[in-house]
């Protein structure tokens, strides 16, 4: 996207970057979080680049977004980065104290705007520990590389039936001559494999940037070349380069991606280079910060089933409201 770099370089702050004394190896079972199908179904709302900050009017954003949370009821939302630019401390509580107030759990992962803020690195880290409704675990201490990397088991009957990768796609990254989308990482997807191959199950993963195969199966997806819905008014952002991640995902269960990024995308479409197909899907921006299409604000909701466990097209649904609250 092209905006994107123009706003990196807008930024006046400076990310304080604050080094660990020692680092720790935690097990997996540290990173594991879980959860009860109460029902036959699960309903996942995606919340994706809200960017509240100094220059916005938060209590506005945050009332339009409550607006259908409390329409759609969902068991969990999962936001997937960006939920601040430019924000201060105040901000940053203020957010975690609304969604507390929707008395849901809720997921959170880093985009590569969430730490350009008036706070040192471990500050959003610190606030949402202390919320009451908040679906994390992050340890700043730990050999990982990036900001989250946890999970959540969703269980029925005391089994595991999916899993939700909760991953940290990292921000920037020098390249020899210029700053790029960063990826996420060797050892993080190590981390994936070796929790699936614990009790491996049904996942999904949820992250901020988008892999390369987004733009290509698009493309493909335009060509009537595969299966898909929605569309995409802007040409896909991913990282630097293609280390292999959507394989990897794949090969510890993964078979749904769920990213933002890119703010006037919210298609979902079929990579069909497996045995099984894997879904690639952009969330709803989910307001009107930044820069978007007032015609499709709102949200992802997706819809999982405990008696055929799995994810189609048919799972997943954009959403789009109103913003004249």
């Amino acid at each position: 996207m092209n905006n994107k770099f123009k706003l990196l370089l807008s930024v006046t702050f400076i990310i304080p970057l604050v080094a660990c004394s020692s680092v720790k190896h935690y097990s997996l079972k540290d990173y594991e979080l879980n959860m009860e199908f109460n029902n036959n179904s699960f309903k996942i709302m995606q919340l994706t680049d809200i960017h509240l900050g100094v220059q916005v009017d938060n209590v506005k954003e945050m009332k339009f977004i409550r607006s259908f949370i409390e329409e759609n009821k969902p068991d969990l939302i999962v936001t997937t980065g960006d939920t601040f630019l430019d924000a201060n401390k105040s901000i940053v509580k203020f957010f975690f104290d609304k969604m507390d107030e929707n008395e849901i759990p809720y997921a959170f992962t880093y985009g590569n705007h969430d730490l350009q803020g008036t706070y040192n690195s471990e500050f959003i880290h610190k606030t949402i520990s202390k919320a009451k409704y908040a679906m994390y675990k992050d340890y700043p201490d730990d050999d990982l590389f990036g900001r989250t990397n946890y999970y959540i088991n969703l269980n029925k009957n005391n089994n595991t039936l999916y899993r939700l990768y909760i991953i940290d796609s990292n921000s920037y990254s020098y390249q020899g001559t210029k700053y790029s989308y960063d990826v996420i990482h060797e050892d993080q997807l190590e981390h994936i494999s070796k929790i699936n191959a614990k009790n491996p199950c049904f996942g999904l993963s949820f992250f901020h940037i988008p892999l390369i195969e987004y733009q290509e199966t698009y493309d493909r997806y335009v060509k009537g070349e595969v299966k898909g819905k929605g569309e995409n008014r802007e040409p896909s952002c991913p990282g630097y380069a293609n280390n292999d991640v959507l394989k990897k995902l794949y090969d510890a269960n993964i078979r749904a991606s769920f990213v933002g990024h890119d703010h006037i995308n919210y298609s979902d479409v079929v990579y069909d280079g497996f045995s099984d197909d894997f879904i690639l899907s952009y969330g709803v921006k989910a307001n009107k910060t930044i820069y978007g299409n007032d015609d499709i604000m709102g949200c992802k909701i997706i819809t999982l089933n405990s008696e055929n466990v799995g994810i189609s097209l048919d799972n997943i649904e954009a959403k789009f409201y109103d913003y004249s609250i």
